[in-house]
């Protein structure tokens, strides 16, 4: 197989300079594209300075459902930090604040609930992976997260609410 330099090399030079003058224009055309698709890769990396949620971990959603609501304990159990629900490309999720912790609970669950306690129209989402730092848990697809007011963190051991967060305070908030 020959190489490019080889073969272009064996061309008459009238020749050669038809084929450079009509790869000009490609060259060209590559060149804007490349350009334009810099540009907007750029735009969209863009954040609006005003959805800084340092504390939310490695958030880049298209859309906040609510403010970050704080974390209460109850029953005695201790809890810091706060909890959102996020959405993007169709897809919704929970997260936890990197400085969220949780203790004296040894099998928390998530729980999206419309009151202060579970009942038949809450949604078990699922056992938490750890009871403290950033974490993220998708929802349903089907879930209508309006429908909610409450993140609730429930114990089975303890057959209890161990903390929970309301999320009614916050209004919908594009980034």
């Amino acid at each position: 197989m020959q190489n490019t330099g080889t073969i272009l090399s064996t061309l008459e030079p009238e020749t050669l300079m038809q084929f450079s003058r009509s790869l000009a224009p490609l060259a060209l055309a590559l060149v804007a594209a490349t350009t334009t698709l810099a540009a907007q890769t750029t735009d969209s990396m863009k954040h609006d300075s005003t959805m800084n949620h340092s504390n939310m971990g490695a958030m880049h959603d298209d859309m906040m459902m609510g403010k970050p609501a704080s974390f209460s304990a109850t029953n005695g159990h201790g809890a810091t930090g706060t909890v959102i629900v996020t959405g993007k490309s169709g897809m919704q999720k929970v997260e936890f604040s990197k400085d969220f912790t949780l203790t004296g609970a040894p099998d928390p669950e998530l729980v999206l609930a419309s009151g202060d306690a579970p009942d038949a129209g809450s949604l078990w989402v699922k056992k938490l992976s750890s009871s403290k730092g950033w974490q993220s848990y998708d929802l349903p697809a089907s879930t209508d997260v309006s429908k909610f007011t409450k993140v609730l963190l429930w114990s089975k051991s303890h057959n209890t609410v161990v903390a929970r967060a309301d999320l009614a305070t916050g209004e919908m908030k594009h980034m």
